[in-house]
């Protein structure tokens, strides 16, 4: 029996213990200036610049725009399953 309680407090020490790194971890971090530049850019900063980037008018690094294009295109990707997802739930109350 002590074993088992034992075993208990051990997984709650591992729970805890992989909580404060998950809380202390900033994806960021890992990122290079340029990526941590248009990571941080708000939804609305993003579109601003994706307009920029499609008029070719950006003056922004070629790098920088890549990454604007791929996190515009990952943002409306999460935006259509989410829109998706709430639908799909919606038919299921109904029905």
């Amino acid at each position: 029996m002590d074993t088992k309680l034992d075993n208990t407090a051990s997984n709650q020490q591992i729970v805890e213990l992989l909580q404060q790194f998950k809380d202390s971890f900033k994806s960021t971090n890992l990122m290079t200036p340029t990526q941590q530049c248009i990571a941080e850019l708000s939804i609305d900063e993003l579109n601003k610049e994706y307009e920029l980037v499609q008029q070719q008018i950006s003056n922004r690094s070629r790098m920088q725009r890549d990454l604007i294009v791929d996190r515009w295109n990952t943002e409306q990707f999460i935006a259509a399953q989410k829109n998706k997802d709430s639908s799909t739930n919606l038919e299921e109350i109904n029905d």
